[in-house]
């Protein structure tokens, strides 16, 4: 049987091994703290070098002592800082001038510092803080008393660190009983542990709907805002309803706008008293603000006054010379035509882009006289290709049997020989519209009808009948159930059932319309 260790043993050891840590820990601790603190001892003792140096060797600005780090060059290597505070990885070092020049370190993980007991005139160091039982027995020289680091209720730190150079603390300053206009008192008794006077809560500048503003400044005051009065859901007779929801926005209601007796031109009253309640005039119907493809808007307002478009003029087939046809299909649309230019390795000549023919002709030809390639065959050649001819000399193609839509063939048998096309001209009073000549409608309609959308008359009826105006019911019954008459819709009136009575009249002697043949006693036709 195996024997192992009880329970007490083991217990034994783990107290033996706490107590052990207990007692070196705390040493390790301060050993390390201890190698720590040896940096802060040799940048302050470089700092109080390079500070002594600038005041017994400098001239001008660069004399005296200085709270930059930038002033003292490189003091610890790779780091700068252009204010009077440099950090490494464990302290922050302060280059200071309250009450006198000095420089010291603050620990950034631990409460101490690292201070010079008498300035840059002294090296001795000395520490400050809970935590400075961990180096203080590495420093030599302290033997001045440290300031406490919090000092009684009422008064605040110096800029001393011990009491030997001067007080450890002076008495606040205490904050004023009253704020100038527009600041309130804080909870604060003392400048230095922070504002005294806050600014008060300024009222703003507009209320929620149905409040208005008061003349206080500041919530603090008082009430910014108070509810207003609401306007009376409907007004007098005569009168309407404003926008202003209030009394205090303005006026609740405001009369009306009587309408006038009379419209102007083009227009006609209606039965609306004031403005408020609907249109007093109503107009013609206006022109619509564009036109269809191909027509551009005259200065007629309104239908009743002509046309409202007419036909815009077509751009020409062709361009004159030195210029080319653009996109633009009308003339009132921008320009028909621009300025020719030609392709690379073209000249412009005579209003054509020509190519230079070549100084030399390729194998088993010649050149010709001509200078450019649009001129004719630059060099003579024996065969001429596919579909071309050998006339005179001069290889030419044969012009093609029908034209694109919209042109007619010319008297050139060759292209070479000039423009086998030419653009298809029309009649006087026609205008080419998709290569077909049409005849474009009158501005005008006859007496009785009214113009259609059509634009030429090969598309159909250029005008059509206007409808009548509005007739009593009661004129259109009584020529109905006259003798040998009807009511004629399309012309607008009472007519004589059969031709041979001719057309009504008013009989003056009796006021009653009557149709009258040639030789036959008159017949009653309509009242």
């Amino acid at each position: 049987m195996k024997k192992g260790f009880t329970l007490i043993e083991i217990a034994v050891v783990v107290l033996v091994i706490a107590i052990l840590a207990a007692i070196a820990l705390p040493q390790y601790r301060k050993s390390l703290e201890r190698s720590r603190a040896a940096e802060a001892f040799d940048i302050l003792t470089e700092i109080r070098n390079k500070q002594e140096s600038r005041d017994l060797l400098g001239t001008g600005t660069a004399k005296g002592y200085t709270v930059k780090f930038s002033d003292l060059g490189e003091v610890i290597a790779g780091k700068t800082s252009t204010t009077n505070t440099l950090d490494t990885k464990l302290f922050s070092y302060v280059l200071s001038d309250n009450p006198y020049p000095q420089a010291y370190a603050k620990r950034k993980d631990l409460d101490y510092s690292i201070v010079q007991t008498k300035g840059y005139q002294d090296s001795a160091l000395c520490c400050i803080g809970k935590d400075c039982d961990m180096v203080d027995n590495v420093l030599k020289g302290c033997e001045k008393t440290a300031c406490p680091t919090t000092c009684a209720a009422g008064y605040k730190r110096t800029g001393y660190f011990f009491s030997e150079d001067g007080p450890c603390c002076e008495a606040k300053t205490s904050c004023p009983t009253t704020c100038p206009t527009g600041q309130k008192r804080s909870s604060v008794q003392y400048t230095e542990d922070g504002a005294c006077c806050v600014a008060k809560t300024s009222c703003p500048t507009t209320c929620p709907t149905g409040q208005q503003r008061t003349s206080v400044q500041y919530s603090e005051d008082g009430a910014c805002c108070v509810s207003k009065t609401s306007c009376p859901a409907t007004c007098p007779t005569g009168q309407k309803r404003t926008s202003a929801q209030y009394y205090e926005d303005g006026a609740c209601c405001v009369s009306k706008t009587a309408c006038p007796t009379t419209c102007p031109t083009g227009q006609q009253r209606t039965s609306v008293q004031y403005y408020e309640d609907g249109a007093c005039c109503v107009t013609k119907t206006a022109c619509p603000a564009t036109c269809p493809t191909g027509q551009k808007r005259t200065s007629a307002q309104y239908y009743e006054d002509g046309a409202c478009c007419t036909a815009k003029t077509a751009c020409p087939a062709t361009c004159p010379t030195g210029q080319e046809r653009t996109s633009v299909q009308y003339s009132e649309d921008g320009a028909c035509c621009q300025t020719k230019t030609c392709g690379s390795g073209q000249t412009l000549v005579g209003g054509v882009c020509k190519t230079a023919c070549p100084a030399t002709c390729p194998t088993g030809q010649e050149r010709t006289s001509a200078q450019y390639s649009e001129d004719g065959a630059c060099c003579k050649a024996k065969t001429c290709p596919t579909g071309q001819t050998l006339v005179g000399g001069v290889c030419k193609t044969a012009c093609p049997a029908t034209c694109p839509t919209g042109q007619e063939r010319t008297s050139a048998q060759y292209s070479e020989d000039g423009a086998c096309c030419k653009a298809k001209t029309c009649p006087t009073g026609q205008t080419l519209v998709g290569g077909v000549c049409k005849t474009s409608c009158p501005i005008t309609c006859p007496i009785g009808q009214q113009r259609t959308t059509v634009q030429y008359t090969e598309d159909g009826a250029c005008c059509k009948s206007k409808p009548c105006p509005l007739v009593p019911q009661s004129i259109i019954d009584d020529c109905n159930n006259a003798s040998y008459a009807v009511w004629n819709e399309s012309e607008c009136g009472c007519r004589c059932c059969n031709k041979q009575h001719g057309n009504p009249y008013l009989e003056p002697s009796t006021g009653i319309v009557r149709c009258l043949p040639t030789g036959v006693a008159a017949y009653l036709c309509a009242v």
